[in-house]
């Protein structure tokens, strides 16, 4: 990301519409998802999108560095950035390569649960998580209650 950044000039005007288009319509599908609380039956997939629209986040924030005033502008980007990279970045792809897949009972027509099991590390307690979810005929997404 940072090396698009450094050769932003070099790019293709074409590419660079088209990387800040798909930036910009990956933010606002995420924050569409978390908004309205629907997303993916997969939560593999949910998760993918999750860390692509912050991936595109930062490379709005990285573009961003490139108005002036650069003083302004760079620190601004750092306290941008520096909490989502932690936060945001690395920790959701554990659940992309997390090897246990969660059972969907269906309850109903289009109404389904899952029991996700999840450990606090601080306390060492074993929780479980429990959602009820909806599923739209011949649609591929569901809205989590």
């Amino acid at each position: 990301m940072l090396l698009v950044r450094i050769f932003w000039d070099r790019i293709h005007s074409r590419l660079k519409l088209g990387l800040i288009t798909a930036s910009i319509a990956l933010v606002l599908i995420q924050m569409f998802f978390v908004a309205s609380k629907w997303g993916m039956t997969s939560d593999r997939l949910n998760v993918f999108i999750n860390w692509l629209a912050v991936a595109a986040y930062e490379l709005l924030v990285l573009l961003f560095t490139r108005l002036s005033p650069k003083w302004l502008t760079y620190l601004s980007a750092a306290i941008l950035v520096v909490p989502v990279f932690g936060a945001s970045v690395m920790l959701p792809l554990t659940e992309i390569f997390d090897p246990s897949s969660y059972a969907k009972v269906p309850i109903g027509d289009d109404f389904f649960y899952e029991v996700k099991p999840w450990a606090n590390a601080g306390n060492g307690t074993k929780e479980q998580t429990l959602s009820s979810l909806i599923t739209l005929p011949s649609h591929h997404f569901s809205v989590t209650k």
